[in-house]
């Protein structure tokens, strides 16, 4: 039975990273750190409310793992890295993690009221 709340989670999630991306065209780098800052924001918030398994399946493991994406990050700070943008790929990894970390507690903290 978890595998369908991951597969649910997951359709959820792709679908709501492809409307993000639609509704808010920016570019794929502020796009990008919109939705891992967002998710881990969401991740963060939602982690003490939810105390069953099938939940955190499809929300945790199913929606914000289709949403937010480390490949995605990865493909763009090396991206950068072949076009010799050495100073913005650091700043935008750096940038990135410390961003999501924060989001996380920041989320944590929301959701205990």
């Amino acid at each position: 039975m978890s595998l369908l709340y991951v597969l649910l989670g997951s359709a959820l999630g792709g679908l709501s990273r492809y409307l993000v991306m639609s509704f808010f065209p920016l570019s794929p780098l502020a796009n990008l750190l919109v939705i891992n800052v967002g998710g881990s924001f969401i991740f963060g918030l939602l982690y003490s409310l939810i105390g069953t398994n099938e939940w955190r399946m499809l929300i945790f493991v199913g929606f914000l793992g289709s949403f937010t994406t480390l490949s995605t990050l990865s493909f763009e700070v090396f991206s950068l890295l072949q076009n010799s943008r050495y100073l913005l790929a650091l700043l935008y990894a750096c940038g990135s993690l410390a961003l999501s970390v924060i989001a996380v507690g920041v989320g944590m903290w929301v959701g205990r009221g």
